[in-house]
């Protein structure tokens, strides 16, 4: 990946200083399904850009105004996708290293958070 790649995300936070979408105003929590606008960054929840954009036909960022296509739609969070839980598909797991250094230790899925 080279730098000119990468995206800068635009976040939200309410005056309690919570992630929140900033139409819906919605808190983001770790159940949220999240999006982001690649010709703006802007992050949404899924349930506002599905609504507001996609369902309406209207393609563009609810913030900026910038034109945008479904291929725009970036997903940031899915709780529901099983594909991203999926830690076999990890690259550094596939090639055998370790982030881990001494000290620290590993989670099973199957063992849940014993620690």
């Amino acid at each position: 990946m080279q730098y000119n790649e990468l995206l800068k995300l635009e976040i939200h936070k309410n005056e309690d200083g919570e992630y929140v979408d900033p139409v819906t105003y919605k808190a983001f929590t770790d159940n949220t399904h999240l999006v982001a606008v690649r010709a703006s960054g802007n992050v949404y929840t899924w349930d506002t850009v599905e609504r507001l954009n996609i369902k309406a036909k209207n393609w563009k960022d609810l913030m900026t105004d910038d034109e945008f296509t479904r291929k725009d739609i970036i997903t940031i969070q899915d709780p529901k996708s099983l594909q991203s839980r999926d830690m076999s598909s990890f690259k550094y797991l596939q090639e055998g290293l370790s982030t881990l250094t001494e000290g620290r230790f590993v989670v099973s899925p199957a063992l849940g958070s014993m620690g």
